[in-house]
């Protein structure tokens, strides 16, 4: 049976996965955490902008698909304030849809509950997105976060229809700690470290003390490692990349 299975692994022609953000966010579940007030919402808009209209983020060309966002801490007001400074153009019907709290509970639930969590992959099935936002974790799950069987539970059939679908969800979750000058984006996630082990790729967000930008931290299955430099651009709300963190650290103290 196993010489079965194996002779099936080798045989298959396995098609490439469409990434939403090329060598930075693979299809399947990303965790994206950092500290309160850090601008995780921010970065996660940005993006759900750019795959809704087939534009550029962190600096990559991104292929355009159906965006779900559920902004689970704004309000319609704030969360309409944010776009129009990201500049989201009118999108057409089902390319970018978008839910708040109240709509989340009455359409879906608490993701603690299997059903709710059907009720989603079965929303992800039916509109083919290409990236589904849960901004945040907190809010779409309601239990305790160190509940290792529940997260499980409630994270991995996410996971699984993420691959099936090639899409792409992107959970904003918060760390534990403040940064101390050192960055591990899985040490530093609040909660279970189920949530580690279930996602495929994680980004930490650090703010630099004492200056301006932050430092992306990159972790994933079919990622390779990185550190990227960002500041952020009060005016348009959006996040740029400048680049290795770790040689424009180098370039800094050369200068």
């Amino acid at each position: 049976l196993q010489g079965c299975v194996l002779a099936s692994l080798w045989r298959t022609d396995w098609p490439e996965p469409v990434w939403a953000i090329d060598g930075l966010l693979p299809v399947g579940l990303t965790n994206l955490a950092g500290r309160p007030k850090v601008g995780k919402s921010w970065l996660a808009l940005q993006i759900g902008q750019a795959v809704a209209t087939g534009g550029h983020a962190l600096g990559q060309a991104v292929t355009a698909g159906p965006v779900l966002y559920l902004a689970l801490e704004d309000n319609p007001r704030r969360l309409r304030n944010r776009m129009t400074m990201q500049g989201w153009p009118v999108l057409p019907q089902g390319q970018g849809e978008f839910m708040t709290l109240r709509e989340f509970d009455a359409q879906i639930g608490p993701l603690s509950e299997p059903d709710a969590v059907g009720r989603l992959i079965g929303q992800m099935e039916t509109q083919g997105y290409r990236l589904v936002v849960i901004d945040t974790l907190s809010r779409a799950i309601r239990g305790d976060q160190n509940d290792a069987d529940m997260m499980t539970r409630a994270l991995s059939p996410l996971q699984a229809a993420a691959i099936d679908l090639n899409c792409v969800v992107l959970v904003i979750d918060h760390h534990r700690k403040a940064n101390m000058g050192d960055t591990d984006p899985i040490l530093d996630l609040g909660g279970s470290v189920a949530k580690a082990g279930v996602a495929d790729c994680i980004w930490g967000l650090y703010r630099e003390q004492g200056k301006a930008g932050a430092v992306l931290h990159i972790l994933g299955r079919d990622v390779d490692e990185q550190r990227l430099r960002l500041t952020h651009n009060r005016t348009t709300g959006c996040w740029q990349c400048e680049g290795d963190a770790d040689a424009l650290k180098v370039t800094d103290a050369r200068q």
